[in-house]
């Protein structure tokens, strides 16, 4: 249920249910463990300045996690 709600607002938008919805993804919760999915999901937050998502993507990109290590994105 929480998936469904942050899904709707993370369409229209709004930073904490996108960083929410990510760490769904990222920790399986309600859904399929899957590190690309939250990969996609918490730039979205981070490009509107929500710290936690930002640290996030960073860490992901840094250590290779959902995606190929990248240096300079991180």
């Amino acid at each position: 249920w929480a998936k469904t709600c942050y899904h709707l607002a993370a369409k229209q938008g709004h930073a904490e249910a996108q960083f929410q919805l990510a760490n769904c993804f990222a920790k399986g919760l309600g859904v399929a463990h899957n590190y690309r999915s939250a990969l996609a999901c918490y730039p979205q937050a981070a490009h509107q300045g929500h710290f936690n998502a930002q640290y996030k993507v960073g860490y992901l990109l840094l250590n290779g996690v959902g995606s190929p290590r990248d240096y300079h994105k991180a």
